[in-house]
């Protein structure tokens, strides 16, 4: 895999841990993923796209 497709997964799995943690206790409220994790997730697929 390229390096530059490594290092956004890397940042990605950044993102995913901290946001994760942050809501996680409205994930257990609401059942659903947060926005905030949803954008970041989406934000992820487009690297993965364009790489």
């Amino acid at each position: 895999m390229p390096v530059l497709l490594l290092q956004s997964l890397a940042r990605c799995q950044f993102y995913f841990d901290n946001h994760w943690q942050d809501a996680s206790s409205t994930l257990t409220i609401t059942g659903k993923m947060p926005v905030l994790l949803l954008q970041s997730l989406a934000r992820c697929q487009f690297y993965f796209d364009n790489h």
